[in-house]
């Protein structure tokens, strides 16, 4: 989205913004009165994903001996947001196939995991909502294993009382123990968690 918006049913809230606005405003709102259940994403909500998605991006364009675009240009496609394979295909053109695949493989790597750095504001945000409320990290990844090692090198494992990892976010909610639809709130950074949380 191009603004920060506010997605409320009942009690039920899911938030979406540009420049990470929805972690920032969580705490300062909505978080600080009664005991609540959040629940966190973890690529663009709490780390910023595109030094990694971008140094593979980079490094597989120089291997096919192909001019990867700056970063700038990248970043800012990644937001609209538009799918890597439409940008690529002109530019790579019978290697996007194979380039696809090798991002896939790559992109939970630790070597490109590594790149990934916490927002500014991530600890002060754990920190204040770990005072009062719930916190329970739910994200997308195939790798639990780099992911567990990630929160933990980063050192905010202990902000969560639970880890859950999907292969997918189209999951319903009722994955997530002790989730109650009048006192929760959702925090992503794409529609599907908008979506998640007004079908609940």
């Amino acid at each position: 989205t191009q603004n920060y918006s506010r997605y409320l049913q009942g009690k039920k809230r899911a938030w979406m913004g540009t420049k990470n606005q929805y972690c920032r405003r969580a705490w300062k709102t909505d978080c600080v009165g009664e005991k609540i259940l959040v629940i966190l994403d973890f690529d663009g909500v709490l780390v910023d994903p595109m030094p990694r998605l971008y140094a593979i991006h980079k490094d597989l364009f120089e291997e096919y001996g192909a001019t990867p675009l700056d970063y700038e240009e990248y970043r800012d496609l990644k937001r609209k947001p538009v799918k890597e394979s439409e940008f690529v295909t002109p530019l790579l053109g019978e290697n996007t196939e194979e380039y696809l695949q090798r991002r896939l493989e790559l992109i939970e790597t630790q070597e490109y995991l590594s790149q990934d750095k916490l927002f500014d504001f991530s600890i002060d945000c754990l920190k204040r909502l770990k005072e009062k409320h719930t916190i329970v990290l739910w994200t997308a990844r195939s790798n639990k294993k780099e992911l567990h090692k990630e929160i933990e090198e980063k050192q905010i494992a202990d902000f969560f009382d639970q880890v859950i990892v999907s292969e997918e976010k189209e999951e319903k909610l009722d994955v997530i123990p002790g989730f109650d639809p009048s006192n929760s709130i959702i925090v992503g950074d794409t529609e599907v968690e908008v979506r998640i949380a007004q079908e609940h």
